[in-house]
């Protein structure tokens, strides 16, 4: 062998050693690539769910977590409703002439305040004189027909008068007292003493309550009929209010309910009442019910159809509830974590949304789509901490 091919055989063994270190090398690389990737796959396998957040019980007290559960409380509601004044038909009345007539003389003013059984008007009428004419004539013709009565028994019991002329003195007898007492019903109603001597033809009219004129009808001269309106007086000394609430509210709402009354652009102090009647019908003009609420007195002066804002207490029913601190608020969602891990080192959280029934400064009360584990612990406090350690597990 001479030297150049002694020189060829040395270079063909370094170029099989290079390829066998760089084989060698490559195939290393490969083992480790694999061995990373089963480590990884081991370390997801061993990683919380999505969801759950994986905290070990010492970081609890480190973040200031709480943990809790639903704690029953009385909750009362407080229920915005609008509405309005109003005068109970009993404190309203509307005074009207009840003969055909003139009006004669008007005694008050409009705005003025009367007193019950006050004049207000006198009305000169024919009627009324034609009225008190009935009365004294069947009175008068009735104290001869008594007369003649009398006479016809005597007669009828010697058996000396005729059957026929005791009847007839009966009927008329009878026809005659039916025409008096007609006519004095009558002057009574119009507030008349029958028996008062002469004829007046002049009728007065009061007032049937207490309160102040809101609308005067007549003028002297006013020609009337009966039931023709003179006047309208409003009684303010009962405040009353009407108050709607949507009928999904309905069973929140008890009669006896306090309510509280702020009057809508007025300068007058907000009053407390209760609510005494509850409509059971929904109003067409209001599409809502209608609350019927006694107001204590106001201190100035309100009208009708004044309107108000009420702000109804309604009746505390005691229910599960969660410090407002429970609660994880994302954009328009809510949501609370729970733990089924009790004392263990490693405790698992996991967050669920919710719904908002009733909330207040304190406390909510919420509703799941299905129950918490009997053994579960709310986060009550520190809820942020717990969801920020979110970001860390996905990691």
């Amino acid at each position: 062998m001479n030297e150049r091919e002694a020189m060829m055989q040395l270079q063909n063994s370094q170029a099989q050693k290079t390829a066998a270190f760089f084989l060698l090398s490559f195939l290393l690389a490969l083992l480790s690539a694999c061995g990373k990737q089963e480590e990884n796959a081991e370390s997801k396998s061993d990683a919380a769910p999505s969801g759950v957040v994986t905290l070990k019980k010492s970081q609890l007290a480190l973040s200031h977590i709480k943990l809790g559960s639903f704690m029953e409380k009385p909750v009362s509601r407080v229920i915005e409703a609008n509405g309005k004044m109003v005068i109970l038909p009993q404190f309203q009345a509307t005074i009207a002439a009840r003969v055909n007539g003139s009006v004669e003389k008007i005694l008050v003013q409009e705005g003025a305040f009367v007193k019950k059984d006050e004049p207000m008007f006198i009305i000169s009428s024919f009627e009324l004189i034609q009225i008190e004419q009935d009365y004294q004539n069947a009175k008068s013709q009735l104290t001869y027909a008594g007369l003649d009565l009398e006479r016809q028994k005597k007669m009828q019991e010697e058996q000396i008068g005729a059957t026929k002329d005791f009847q007839g003195a009966t009927a008329r007898y009878q026809q005659l007292q039916t025409a008096m007492n007609v006519a004095k019903a009558k002057l009574e109603l119009l507030r008349i003493n029958p028996d008062k001597a002469g004829i007046s033809g002049g009728l007065t009219v009061s007032a049937p309550i207490s309160g102040y004129i809101v609308e005067l009808a007549a003028s002297v001269g006013f020609q009337t009929q009966a039931g023709t309106v003179l006047a309208k007086v409003y009684n303010t000394d009962h405040p009353y209010a009407e108050a709607y609430v949507y009928p999904k509210d309905i069973n929140l709402v008890a009669e006896g309910a306090k309510v509280e009354v702020d009057f809508l652009g007025q300068n007058l102090a907000p009053v407390t009442g209760v609510i005494e009647k509850i409509n059971r019908t929904v109003d067409p003009g209001v599409k809502s019910i209608i609350l019927h609420c006694r107001l204590d007195q106001i201190k100035g002066v309100w009208i009708p159809e004044m309107a108000l804002r009420a702000k109804i207490s309604t009746p505390g029913r005691t229910q599960p509830t969660l410090p407002v601190s429970s609660l994880l608020l994302e954009e328009d969602n809510s949501f609370i974590y729970y733990t089924t891990d009790g004392d263990k080192e490693i405790l698992n959280f996991t967050k669920v949304p919710v719904g908002i029934s009733f909330r207040d400064k304190d406390i909510v009360v919420v509703s799941l789509e299905k129950p918490l584990p009997p053994n579960a612990q709310i986060v009550t406090d520190g809820v942020m901490f717990v969801n920020g350690e979110t970001t860390k597990n996905e990691e």
